[in-house]
């Protein structure tokens, strides 16, 4: 068993889910008012240690960016299945989470 996948570049690795976890995002803050995106990216009332913890989530999260682009899906496996079905219940999760900031009153 590998601990690391086996990282190339190719039209079936994992930017796919990415990219279309991006796009409902994209359309999500299309829906939005103006004052909700504008609140879901204020961090004037964040503390020094939550600046510092977001930097250090950036870095990881480029990791996993790049992790991502350049693991190929093995779409035979058990494992893609199961993945795939969490996946898809993260993305539902994310999107009613976003749908109820949304529906809250702006104070």
């Amino acid at each position: 068993m590998e601990l690391l996948p086996r990282l190339e570049l190719g039209l079936w690795n994992g930017w796919i889910l990415l990219a279309s976890y991006n796009a409902v995002y994209g359309i999500l803050l299309l829906i939005f008012k103006r004052q909700v995106v504008a609140r879901l990216y204020d961090r004037s009332k964040w503390s020094r240690k939550e600046r510092q913890l977001s930097a250090g989530g950036k870095i990881f999260i480029l990791a996993w960016f790049v992790l991502a682009i350049f693991t190929p899906l093995y779409t035979q496996h058990t494992v893609f299945t199961l993945g795939l079905i969490l996946w898809f219940l993260g993305l539902v999760g994310f999107v009613v989470a976003l749908l109820n900031f949304n529906a809250r009153p702006l104070d």
